[in-house]
């Protein structure tokens, strides 16, 4: 019985706690970029473009994510509308990558749950050419959620 709860718990995203977020994500967790310019995705065909997921041009290099899985879709939204306020910007998307997209490209993440289940991808060269290389093939494996798709 205590297995079946501990299944259970771990698919409806119940059994997530703060030590969980201290971890480095195993390859098959969905992490998520919030996208906060509507030149960093397209629609024809739908994707998430390369510069969605950049690196802060100043070191530390990194990329901002958050660990979303186990959440429903609502509340993965919810986190990005504090974002988008946080930073006085507009939420248009999402890009939706597990983190094996990540560590394909030799890069890594680090968990620093600040806010909760926030993370960031570093280990980014200092190459502005080989940045763009990386975010293209992480922004490549990704999904593209819109937040109000236009029909």
């Amino acid at each position: 019985m205590a297995f079946l709860k501990q299944l259970l718990l771990r698919f409806v995203g119940f059994g997530w706690n703060r030590s969980r977020f201290n971890q480095v994500p195993e390859p098959d967790e969905m992490l998520c970029r919030f996208i906060l310019s509507r030149s960093h995705f397209g629609r024809s065909p739908s994707r998430v473009k390369g510069d969605a997921f950049l690196p802060t041009s100043k070191p530390p290099h990194e990329t901002s994510v958050f660990r979303i899985a186990g959440l429903k879709e609502h509340l993965v939204w919810r986190i990005g509308e504090t974002v988008a306020q946080t930073s006085q910007r507009g939420l248009h998307a999402r890009g939706d990558v597990l983190a094996k997209a990540v560590f394909a490209v030799d890069l890594d993440i680090r968990p620093d749950n600040k806010p909760k289940r926030h993370a960031a991808i570093v280990g980014w060269p200092e190459q502005k050419d080989r940045q763009i290389l990386l975010a293209q093939r992480i922004a490549a494996a990704a999904q593209l959620r819109e937040r109000n798709p236009a029909r």
